[in-house]
């Protein structure tokens, strides 16, 4: 969550109407955070998910009297039905809603490729870089699933019925520096291990060491270099 706040809070300090779309979004409720934190702000928000997601997430909204106040524009904050692996579809709803491609975009998909057939995974990300003008795109999945760690996990995740249909095929750095490059034209892959080293501040590495659900610091560790950010 850290990271992925982090360039958002980058992306909204960038001058001019801008707008994020989040594929996938689940009940995140990062919106609502950066309304929160930035009323002011030029953005509009867009999120994208299967029908029963979205209707379960409006329900939760208009129930929600702190949230149902930050939802009254739908151009301000808008929420699409649509399997992601249907382009055509995906494009008719997104100029249904009036999404401007021209302005600056800031695509999220988090945890949601990796769970996609390649094919699938790698036609939505072609389609971002190409329909949008101006476009950046952060991807954060699990990587790394050949060594022991990596298969455990794996393993673990499919169990409770969740197939992780791309994470072979994206399964390094340089594969995923690679399926962006098709659309992007400058793309950055990092683990999320090297991420807190690099870029955490002290507040948050002092949060980190406090996390009670890791009996040893070193089991912490390994889940973030099995996860990336790109």
């Amino acid at each position: 969550v850290h990271a992925v706040r982090k360039c958002l809070d980058l992306f909204i300090s960038l001058p001019g109407p801008k707008q994020i779309i989040s594929f996938g979004a689940g009940l995140d409720t990062t919106y609502f955070c950066l309304k929160n934190k930035y009323p002011d702000a030029q953005l509009r928000y867009v999120e994208v998910d299967f029908k029963e997601i979205i209707d379960k997430k409006k329900g939760i909204i208009e129930k929600t009297p702190a949230l149902a106040q930050f939802c009254k524009d739908p151009i301000v904050y808008t929420l699409i039905d649509c399997d992601l692996r249907e382009i055509g579809k995906l494009t008719e709803a997104i100029e249904k809603v009036k999404v401007d491609p021209s302005i600056l975009t800031f695509i999220l998909t988090e945890c949601v490729l990796v769970y996609m057939e390649p094919c699938h995974s790698q036609a939505l990300t072609n389609w971002c870089g190409k329909y949008f003008a101006n476009v950046a795109l952060m991807n954060y999945e699990m990587f790394n699933p050949v060594d022991a760690f990596g298969k455990v996990m794996v393993t673990n995740i499919e169990e409770r019925g969740c197939k992780l249909l791309g994470v072979f095929e994206f399964g390094t750095l340089e594969k995923q520096i690679k399926r962006f490059a098709e659309s992007f034209t400058k793309v950055e892959a990092i683990s999320m291990l090297d991420f807190v080293n690099i870029y955490a501040d002290k507040n948050e590495k002092a949060r980190i060491e406090k996390i009670e659900m890791f009996d040893e610091f070193e089991e912490w560790n390994m889940l973030q270099s099995h996860y990336c950010l790109v």
